[in-house]
């Protein structure tokens, strides 16, 4: 009645090897499941992770083109990964001060959506040259440039506050695409109003200086000059010179040698107001101060002149960089292959009235110049090439070079190394479409 025992254990190995199997099974197929969606889900997130790099690839796209802010759909270029496309679109604040760009990526069924606000503007103030406002005319084969490589994203080659008129060929250029021998105005763009320019421009190129009588104050004080009166000062009594113009003629003194006799320190004040104190020997490591013309024919090296008028001729080349203040006028002529200033020890010309520049053979200048007068001239037969910023601060004023070619360009180095060399004096630079920084990110996956 209780069957054959050996039947019965038979029968219980069997269904212990059946529950076993199907235990196996089921795990295999478990396996089998988790490999199939983890594989799906690995595919997911790359296509997921390229699409990401598209939206990311069309925000960078979109933030090439600013100031440009379009709300009409772009596509971006051609990807070289089959499957893969993104497309951007903008836009502005009712200021036209931002720009709300939208980045869509895509690859496969999988699409990711960025969106970031930046500012429309470089918010550099810094370029090849800056104007309040005025007119700009260019001629022949002259070019105002922002090519610098140090900044690679470029900024405005002309910089302006109100209006600029005049005659001038704009290329938004960066300065990987810029040619080497450019004519007219390149930059990215070429040119860019900014309307947060104050109406005294000192404030924004110079250290401390809220405004031009501030600038007057910190450049007396850095050379121990009077700037702003053009008087003695605290310069000792030995080291002044009343001038008598012409000298060496017929009955007339001979000139005063500069630095006079007995003088140390390194300042020199010449009392010569209506005349022209002309500097025909060398001199170094010197500040003369004059209520008179200083005119310059000689090569000098680490000299700074604050004069009514300055009048650097063709003979007189500057090294090792200087301070150059007229309450007035400067004019300069260069002659061929003349360097005034060089990258590593640049120039600071600095006018109260007009400046005019004229050149032959390929001179130049290495430093800043800013102007105050009505009008900044370049003249002559030769390409006069101007190595860092020209500022000219008038809100009426006139850059012509119609009687003469300019080759202006921004230099990162020359600014740099100006800022660097007076101690903050000028503020050191930034490069123009370099400091453009994400204000809010948002990224939605679908």
């Amino acid at each position: 009645m209780g069957g054959n025992p050996v039947i019965r254990e038979q029968g219980f190995a069997l269904i212990t090897v059946l529950l076993f199997s199907m235990v196996f099974f089921a795990l295999g197929v478990a396996a089998l499941t988790m490999s199939y969606f983890g594989f799906h889900t690995q595919n997911s997130e790359n296509n997921y992770q390229r699409a990401g790099w598209a939206a990311e690839y069309a925000i960078n796209q979109a933030v090439s083109a600013l100031p440009t802010c379009s709300s009409t759909e772009t596509s971006c270029p051609v990807l070289s990964l089959s499957g893969l496309s993104c497309r951007y679109a903008g836009i502005p604040d009712s200021g036209n001060a931002y720009c709300l760009i939208r980045g869509v990526g895509q690859f496969r069924n999988a699409s990711i959506v960025k969106m970031v606000v930046m500012p429309i503007a470089p918010t550099g103030n810094w370029s090849a040259m800056v104007a309040r406002s005025g007119t700009l005319n260019l001629s022949g084969s002259s070019s105002i440039a922002n090519c610098d490589t140090t900044c690679p994203a470029g900024g405005p080659a002309v910089l302006y506050q109100a209006a600029l008129n005049g005659s001038y060929t704009p290329v938004d250029s960066t300065p990987a695409n810029c040619p080497n021998n450019p004519t007219g105005v390149y930059g990215h763009p070429a040119v860019q109003q900014k309307s947060t320019l104050p109406n005294d421009l000192a404030s924004t190129f110079f250290g401390g200086a809220t405004d031009w009588a501030a600038l007057l104050s910190a450049l007396g004080s850095k050379y121990g000059a009077d700037a702003s009166g053009l008087g003695a000062g605290s310069i000792p009594a030995a080291c002044q010179v009343s001038w008598v113009s012409p000298c060496g003629g017929k009955k007339q003194p001979a000139c005063k040698t500069i630095p006079p006799s007995g003088c140390t320190g390194g300042r020199v004040y010449v009392n010569a107001p209506n005349q022209t104190v002309t500097l025909s020997t060398a001199l170094s490591n010197l500040t003369l101060v004059s209520n008179g013309t200083v005119a310059l024919n000689t090569e000098v090296s680490g000299v700074n002149i604050f004069a009514e008028n300055i009048s650097v001729s063709t003979d007189g080349e500057i090294l090792q960089g200087g301070a150059f203040f007229s309450r007035s006028a400067t004019s300069i002529a260069l002659g061929s292959n003349q360097v005034l200033g060089t990258s590593s020890s640049p120039v600071l010309m600095i006018q109260g009235g007009n400046l005019s520049m004229s050149g032959s053979g390929g001179p130049d200048l290495f430093g800043m110049t800013y102007t105050r007068g009505s009008s900044v001239s370049i003249s002559g037969n030769g390409n006069v090439k101007v190595h860092g910023t020209m500022i000219h601060d008038n809100a009426n004023g006139t850059f012509d070079t119609s009687s003469g070619n300019l080759a202006l360009t921004f230099d990162y180095t020359v600014l740099a190394n100006l800022s660097v060399n007076l101690s903050g004096l000028t503020r050191s630079p930034s490069c123009g479409g370099t400091t453009k920084d994400y204000l809010l990110t948002k990224q939605t996956a679908f």
